[in-house]
């Protein structure tokens, strides 16, 4: 069984609830958080956490 973090499963939800708050429209994205938050499995969070802190990161230089 795989040992998880909730610090981590909190940061993935914060951060899809964001996604949804911000409706973006990225459907494979929010899947996958989705996919996360049922299965909790490790190595996921990572990738997830990684890919929506990159697409913030790239609206927020886009808004300027």
């Amino acid at each position: 069984m795989i040992i998880f973090d909730e610090f981590y499963r909190e940061e993935v939800r914060r951060c899809y609830k964001e996604i949804e708050a911000l409706e973006v429209e990225n459907k494979k994205l929010k899947e996958r958080i989705s996919h996360f938050i049922r299965s909790s499995c490790d190595s996921e969070w990572k990738k997830i956490v990684k890919d929506f802190k990159i697409k913030k990161q790239n609206r927020k230089w886009k808004a300027r």
